[in-house]
């Protein structure tokens, strides 16, 4: 050993140690996409035939008589290109070497520029619709008799509640002054008790309150306080302390008092009033207005086909005493999807079990977003819903997504999204929906085995077969491992693999490996295989041999025994001659005596 490296050590001096022939400096490019490149490839070596590049963009042709070739790019977008430098060397050979290129737009690690290259959004500025809410205000209020009051309704929501007061012309002496969205009550030389109602109303709410006005009058007058009976939003009882009740309305009806309307469908809604103290009534609308009416107590809005997303037709009266009530109408427009469809983002083919992706619902042309709810489904099992809080009404390309990490479970499953609106109690029943065209999935998996290890006997001698089967997407192959012998053979039965002995012997016994694989993982089996020199049959038949002689011969020693023990004995004195002859036995029992006085013993 000792002299063998000494020789190796020797052959080292000899010719020196041989290094690659080619560096390139930097070793390894990070490059912004459509920036420019430049590496050089150098050598050491005098003895070759000259140097170039290889590359999509940017490639040298060889060069001689040079130590140095520099590849160039000026405009980098190739995202899988891969440089090659090589040199021929005079001995033949030509070895080069892979310059390494990222082309990013991303963080790139330390490599990559410092501190990471990075683009921000524009900001994204959110509305919020909420509905109204009254502010803090007294509720009460109590004057002197004869004297003025102002009533103050101050309520905040998003859009901008509209203010109405109603029974506001109680006794003639009240008048409004709007500043903004806010109405004033103004009631002049107040003589009695009242409560007057105000109510404020947006797209997604109404409420109401009453103020009760309390009038300080001499104790003599005693006036009557408020009535019992329940008031509404739109009715109040003014109980003047000398007067009968008097009940003051809104002067103006809709029927229906909101509309929910399909693009292109017809629409029509009447305006009412009850009130016979006016000069006419009529509408006003971008589609479908009506001058002012003379001696009519209903004007109706009429529109054959509503295409007018933003429409708000208010409908209006003119009374007697200069005023002019009015009132809108509240109504959604709404179109169903051109096209509902489910994509995978950044991902087509098969999918790999255990990795998550990302699927999108693109839904077109669709209103209004605010009423709009996306539903997935896997199969027919709901799995999420998404909601929009954007206040739309013109119609609006949107997408909604869903995160799913299959399992091998899933493979062949079908995923659907559903456009549906929700457009209320006043909407259609059951609520317009439309569904995308089913995305079938393949969820690819690694090998399994349905069994686990095992191990086998057989006898010397005799045939055994071991199977190897596995399930996996894409079906994987199957293949074993074992000591090769010429008594062993391979067979394949569909996707199984079966190791066929015949003749067993101990040559035979070991460890035989079923390996399964397939593009996305192996799996490996073990069988372990015993060879005995004899089955387990013969085993048993010997055993049992042994078993039958052991019990044969005990019963053969406990036979002779007793059969000694009943034997017929004679007993003679020691001191007789020893020619006394023998006696007949007796035979009548036991205790008799011979001639001579002995005993004999049957």
């Amino acid at each position: 050993m000792i002299s063998l490296m000494l020789g190796l050590l020797m052959l080292m001096l000899l010719h020196g140690v041989v290094t690659f022939p080619l560096e390139l400096n930097p070793p390894r490019v990070v490059v912004r996409y459509r920036d420019s490149v430049s590496v050089n490839c150098s050598t050491s070596s005098t003895d070759h035939d000259g140097m170039g590049w290889e590359a999509t963009f940017g490639g040298k042709s060889l060069e001689q008589d040079v130590n140095v070739v520099t590849w160039t790019v000026e405009n980098l977008t190739d995202w899988t290109i891969e440089p090659k430098c090589y040199i021929n060397l005079n001995d033949g050979k030509q070895p080069s070497i892979v310059l390494p290129v990222i082309l990013y737009k991303l963080d790139l690690g330390p490599e990559g520029p410092q501190p990471h290259p990075t683009v921000t959004s524009e900001p994204l500025n959110i509305t919020v619709h909420y509905a109204p809410e009254f502010l803090p205000g007294n509720d009460t209020v109590e004057v002197s008799a004869g004297s003025d009051v102002s009533l103050d309704c101050s309520a905040e929501g998003n859009p901008p509640p509209e203010l109405r007061w109603t029974n506001n012309t109680a006794e003639g002496n009240a008048n409004e002054t709007t500043v903004g969205r806010l109405r004033t009550l103004n009631i002049s030389r107040v003589t009695a008790n009242a409560t007057y109602n105000c109510t404020v109303t947006n797209r997604l709410g109404s409420i109401t309150k009453q103020i009760h006005v309390l009038v300080d009058v001499p104790p003599q007058q005693h006036p009557t306080m408020f009535s019992t009976a329940p008031s509404t939003p739109d009715t109040m009882t003014t109980l003047p302390g000398t007067a009968k009740p008097k009940v003051v309305t809104f002067p103006l009806e809709l029927n229906p008092p909101r509309v929910v309307v399909r693009y292109r469908d017809s629409v029509s809604v009447n305006c009412s009033t009850s009130s016979t103290d006016h000069d006419g009534m009529g509408w006003e609308a971008t589609f479908g207005g009506k001058s002012l009416e003379q001696d009519v107590n209903v004007v109706t809005w009429t529109v054959e086909n509503l295409t007018d997303w933003t429409i708000e037709p208010k409908c209006y009266i003119n009374l007697n005493d200069g005023e002019q009530p009015s009132i809108v109408l509240p109504v959604i427009l709404y179109k169903t999807p051109d096209r509902v469809s489910i994509s995978v983002l950044s991902h087509s083919g098969p999918m790999v079990e255990g990795t998550q992706y990302q699927l999108q619902c693109d839904i077109q042309n669709i209103a209004p977003l605010q009423n709009l709810v996306v539903k997935w489904y896997k199969g027919n099992e709901p799995l999420d819903n998404v909601t929009y809080s954007n206040i739309s009404k013109r119609p609006e390309d949107v997408s909604a997504t869903l995160m799913i990490s299959p399992s091998k479970d899933d493979n062949g499953t079908q995923y659907r999204c559903r456009a549906e609106l929700d457009l209320g109690p006043e909407g259609p029943q059951p609520h317009p929906t439309v569904t995308s065209e089913p995305l079938n999935i393949t969820v690819h998996y690694a090998p399994k085995f349905l069994l686990g290890n095992d191990t086998v006997e057989v006898s010397a001698g005799s045939d055994v077969s071991l199977n190897c089967s596995a399930e996996g997407n894409p079906p994987p192959e199957m293949k074993w491992n074992y000591t090769a012998a010429r008594n062993v053979k391979l067979s394949t039965e569909g996707r199984q693999r079966t190791v066929r002995i015949t003749t067993a012997t101990s040559t035979n016994a070991g460890i035989y490996i079923c390996t399964a694989t397939n593009i996305v993982g192996t799996a490996t089996r073990t069988t372990t295989l015993l060879t005995m020199k004899g089955g387990s049959s013969s085993i048993i038949y010997t055993f049992l041999v042994i078993v039958v002689f052991l019990v044969v011969l005990v019963v053969l020693i406990v036979f002779c025994r007793r059969k000694k023990r009943q034997g017929h004995y004679d007993f003679i004195p020691v001191n007789q001659p020893n020619n006394i002859p023998m006696m007949p036995m007796s035979t009548t029992g036991e205790g008799n005596h011979d001639p001579e006085g002995y005993p004999t013993k049957v």
